[in-house]
């Protein structure tokens, strides 16, 4: 999957599935990796396989309530819309302690613009998984779209980055946000960072794209004599 070679990957996963057709991970991780393709229908179904096969798997529960809600809204079914949004309370009564059943909810959350309760959930799942840097980029997103925070959003992607200065997700996140601030050299410092954590080349062009963008701001503002703002580094 990382080096792109999707077809292979879903052989692989063909022939696991063949090999262990009781095992619930790998279900799961092709219900991923279906999702991730935005072959939602399929992903449905893998996560069924995954549950049925083992009803107290906490990710994939909750990754089926996450897939069924992608699939209601991509077909406009208001009773399966209805039915996942049960569901998604159900899992967290069932797994309290499951980060990521709060997290994949308070993103349907903040799609549907009930913003209050996305951030609570965020805030439980920041409870639960302090050391998780994604909860903190999620929150942080959230934020800015719901309040037009940033400084706010700023700090918790930073502190993202204290707890997991890995976070290629944090990296690219931040360093978005700088361009928008016009922090130029700040964003591509944290653009570089990102790439050489990218594990894949798919993430690698992409965060090419970003870094070049800003470049190219940072060469047309150097010209027009703009700053200083944009000879921000990293301090």
């Amino acid at each position: 999957m990382q080096t792109e070679k999707i077809q292979d990957c879903l052989a692989d996963f063909e022939k696991a599935a063949e090999l262990g057709p009781e095992v619930s991970d790998v279900f799961h991780h092709r219900g991923q990796v279906k999702l991730l393709m935005e072959q939602i229908e399929d992903a449905r179904k893998d996560f069924e396989k995954a549950v049925s096969l083992n009803s107290d798997f906490a990710v994939a529960v909750v990754q089926k309530c996450y897939a069924d809600y992608r699939y209601a809204m991509q077909v406009k079914d208001v009773t399966l819309l209805m039915q996942t949004m049960h569901d998604f309370r159900m899992a967290i009564e069932r797994f309290p302690n499951c980060a990521e059943t709060y997290v994949l909810f308070a993103q349907v959350k903040t799609e549907k613009q009930e913003f209050h309760e996305a951030e609570k959930l965020y805030q439980t799942a920041m409870e639960i998984d302090p050391h998780n840097a994604s909860i903190y980029v999620h929150r942080g997103l959230l934020l800015l779209q719901w309040k037009g925070e940033i400084e706010n959003a700023v700090d918790l992607m930073k502190e993202a980055i204290k707890v997991d200065d890995k976070s290629e997700f944090a990296y690219e996140t931040l360093g978005t946000v700088e361009v928008q601030r016009g922090n130029l050299v700040l964003a591509i410092e944290l653009f570089n960072k990102a790439i050489a954590l990218a594990r894949s080349e798919m993430e690698m062009v992409h965060l090419f794209s970003l870094r070049d963008a800003a470049s190219s701001q940072l060469k047309i503002a150097s010209k027009m004599g703009l700053g200083p703002d944009i000879l921000k580094g990293v301090s």
